[in-house]
């Protein structure tokens, strides 16, 4: 049996979770409800439906020790996630 590549393999199953994601009914949240976040130690700005919940890791490739900040929120059907970190200078 010859195998599949594993690209054509990840597309196909992305491929058809959307299209499983996009059958379901989802509903939509209230513009009102979207809410302007801008953490402190990162340099952005992003809209989310809701309030967040923040984590933070310090990972340590061969760089040095670096810090990975994230905030996630499950709407619903939905999910969000932000993520940012700063690489050291070398």
């Amino acid at each position: 049996m010859k195998r599949i590549p594993k690209p054509l393999f990840l597309a196909l199953v992305v491929f058809v979770l959307s299209s499983c994601a996009q059958t379901q009914s989802l509903s939509t949240v209230p513009e009102e409800l979207w809410k302007e976040f801008s953490p402190a130690a990162g340099r952005f700005k992003v809209v989310l439906p809701g309030n967040h919940t923040e984590t933070s890791r310090t990972i340590e490739p061969r760089l040095g020790k670096i810090e990975r900040h994230m905030f996630t929120l499950q709407a619903g059907f939905a999910s969000y996630l932000v993520s940012h970190l700063d690489f050291p200078v070398t």
